[in-house]
């Protein structure tokens, strides 16, 4: 029987890992109900459960006492919020802007992800292989697409000790310090939750935007799609992986859900702007764009709080996500 793995990784406002394990649990919980009601009881569901809410505490702290000593914070509306929710947005930006702290989140998710799939194995039969489900939140799929995808992680001075290289390492399709890219699980589909991907959109060098230089037929995957000038975008990394997994799977489009609630201000649609992004490699998916049953907050003040900060977390405890994915593991 095939086991499907499901990779689980947090966004924002996430520093306690029992809480966001909970959180998990929630989702994790409404997938299985889901193919219980489809008859798949036996369905072999293996979660990893992913944590680095922590990794930038201390540095956040300081900065909550600096607000403290500041007579000038005393004034601010919201300051409660300023030191809770909106501090812990930027402080996980910071780990996507910064290389150095952004590694301790790449050395995280490598042990995590690495330790969670010992057991997986690879089977040309499609009813005895393994899969494995990428499931992301918010500002956190930016950061684990950055690790997975962004060149600026090709050219650390300690490459053995480059833990994202090492995680790419164990991924089909991606090239990490070994050279190759046909080692490592094959992603059987990408769930994307509350998620700002399309600021990536917004790193496009001029020569990412230029139209594919050959069709498909022609081209050599190792020169498909070179890394231009801007050391932060993913583009040709992304594209390359789903190049490699569209021919792997037979040239069946890989899954990809993007969860969007409509009183979430950091969620946005990817259809079409990921279609620009990928260009040819926009074959190679099947992307939906999914807008859940939920409040749409029209008005400002106070509202515009909640939307940001209660309905961005809906998605770990909504019914209609965790359907969607379960027919997408249904029908692997």
């Amino acid at each position: 029987m095939s086991t499907h793995y499901l990779i689980f990784n947090h966004g924002v406002n996430n520093r306690n890992k029992e809480d966001t394990e909970k959180s998990y649990k929630k989702l994790l919980g409404g997938i299985r109900r889901d193919l219980d009601k489809e008859g798949l009881t036996q369905c072999d569901l293996k979660p990893i459960f992913c944590f680095w809410g922590d990794v930038n505490e201390y540095h956040e702290q300081e900065v909550i006492d600096a607000f403290n000593h500041s007579d000038a914070f005393k004034q601010l509306d919201f300051q409660d919020e300023r030191k809770s929710q909106v501090l812990r947005f930027a402080g996980d930006a910071a780990l996507y802007i910064s290389r150095h702290v952004g590694l301790d989140v790449a050395n995280r998710l490598k042990e995590q992800i690495a330790n969670g799939l010992q057991d997986y194995k690879f089977d040309s039969d499609p009813k005895k292989k393994d899969h494995v489900h990428l499931i992301t939140h918010s500002w956190g799929t930016v950061i684990l697409f950055d690790i997975l995808f962004s060149s600026r992680w090709d050219n650390l001075d300690s490459t053995d000790q480059n833990s994202a290289l090492l995680l790419r390492n164990g991924v089909f399709g991606l090239k990490g310090n070994n050279g190759q890219y046909k080692e490592g699980f094959h992603l059987s589909s990408i769930h994307t939750m509350g998620s700002p991907i399309t600021i990536f959109s917004l790193l496009m060098t001029d020569a990412d935007r230029q139209p594919d230089p050959l069709d498909h037929e022609e081209r050599i995957f190792d020169k498909l799609y070179p890394s231009y000038g801007s050391s932060h975008t993913i583009t040709p990394s992304l594209r390359l992986i789903l190049e490699y997994l569209y021919q792997e799977r037979g040239t069946n489009r890989l899954p990809w859900r993007n969860f969007i609630h409509p009183a979430d201000l950091i969620a946005n649609p990817l259809d079409p702007i990921l279609f620009n992004v990928l260009r040819h490699a926009a074959r190679c998916i099947d992307l939906k764009d999914i807008v859940l049953n939920g409040k749409s907050l029209t008005w400002i003040g106070a509202a515009i709080n909640a939307a940001l900060f209660d309905a961005h977390g809906k998605y770990w405890e909504d019914d209609l996500t965790a359907q969607e994915i379960a027919q997408v593991i249904k029908a692997c």
